[in-house]
């Protein structure tokens, strides 16, 4: 029997937390919500503590590794062990790893931009117009080089194999690689004068 324990084998919260290895806010805990009781004295009754712990702990809120009963080293009897109402910790566990999945993936997007394989919004926005438009002027083009040629033809298969023929020309003479390494002139504005 320890110095501390009573005849009666009642112990203080605190020296109960030690002979359970939790924190004393846990058997706080579990004596305001009526997992144990105090005695009138104001103390814990250990072995009526231990059973009441057992009957009244639900084990799906235990840890995977915990066993039923198996008490920790009680080495360091400042040690915060708390296994007390598991809803709290899930939903913090739930918040923080929401919170660190969102760190992760902010760090890999900056990652992505410094390594050259992400561009912003913008630019990328300007790269999809300046391709737009060279596509757009390569298409445009083929009427006014080739009216000439089409108004003198008169059999419309000769017409539209020269229109296909042409319009591929276009298609396969744009350079997207150069297009999308140009940069806007400056001095160009949005009206297109200069």
């Amino acid at each position: 029997m320890s110095s501390k324990q009573s005849a009666s084998g009642e112990v203080s919260l605190r020296a109960y937390a030690r002979h359970r290895g939790v924190a004393l806010s846990a058997v706080q805990k579990a004596i305001t919500s009526g997992r144990i009781k105090k005695t009138a004295g104001g103390k814990i009754n250990i072995v009526a503590a231990d059973l009441a712990w057992a009957a009244n702990t639900d084990l799906a809120k235990r840890p995977p590794d915990a066993a039923a009963f198996d008490l920790p080293d009680l080495s360091d009897p400042d040690d915060d062990i708390d296994d007390s109402d598991a809803p709290v910790t899930s939903e913090y566990q739930k918040h923080r790893a929401n919170r660190e999945e969102i760190r992760v993936k902010k760090e890999q997007l900056e990652l992505d931009m410094l390594m050259g394989n992400t561009i912003d919004l913008a630019d990328a926005q300007r790269i999809i117009f300046t391709a737009m438009r060279t596509i757009r002027d390569a298409i445009m083009n083929v009427p006014a080089r080739n009216k000439d040629l089409l108004a003198a033809e008169k059999d419309p298969a000769r017409i539209e194999a020269l229109l296909e023929s042409e319009l591929a020309a276009a298609l396969q003479s744009i350079d997207v690689k150069s297009a999308l390494k140009e940069q806007p002139n400056e001095e160009e504005t949005e009206d297109g004068s200069h």
